[in-house]
């Protein structure tokens, strides 16, 4: 059981937050941040859809996280250090988050870029394997005493 599932607004994370855990975690909160998206490189597949029709199509979603109905980073172009500093901004906001159990449903390119942030305390056969599309991993995170 998880107590909030995160998600980044594309609709392929949605559809895949949706798949796994919808009939799993009916009730738990789900929370959009642009903060775990994909990089955004050269793919439309990379930009997201206007906000509301994010929420008409997602009704069980909480988009409060979002303020521009139009997507504001599509224009911005990724290379893996921003996506890297991206990535501990996320990690910062989820140590902030009262909730203990944290789903994430992300794209494999942000999750690889924040991995590589904690590789040194990550063991080796955590990355013994390529990340498979919908593909899960536990990850706990320690803050520093």
């Amino acid at each position: 059981d998880v107590d909030l599932i995160v998600v980044s607004p594309l609709t392929r994370t949605l559809q895949t937050a949706s798949l796994s855990f919808a009939s799993s975690q009916p009730l738990t909160h789900v929370l959009a941040t642009e903060l775990c998206r994909e990089r955004i490189a050269v793919y439309t597949s990379e930009g997201r859809a206007k906000l509301s029709e994010l929420k008409q199509t997602w009704p069980k979603v909480d988009f409060s996280q979002m303020t521009s109905e139009d997507d504001p980073m599509f224009h911005l172009k990724e290379n893996d250090e921003l996506v890297a500093k991206r990535a501990l901004e996320f990690i910062k906001w989820l140590m902030l988050r009262p909730e203990r159990r944290i789903a994430v449903v992300s794209h494999s390119v942000f999750l690889q870029n924040m991995y590589k942030t904690y590789s040194a305390t990550l063991p080796e056969t955590f990355f013994a394997q390529r990340q498979d599309f919908a593909g899960m991993k536990t990850v706990a995170l320690i803050p520093k005493s």
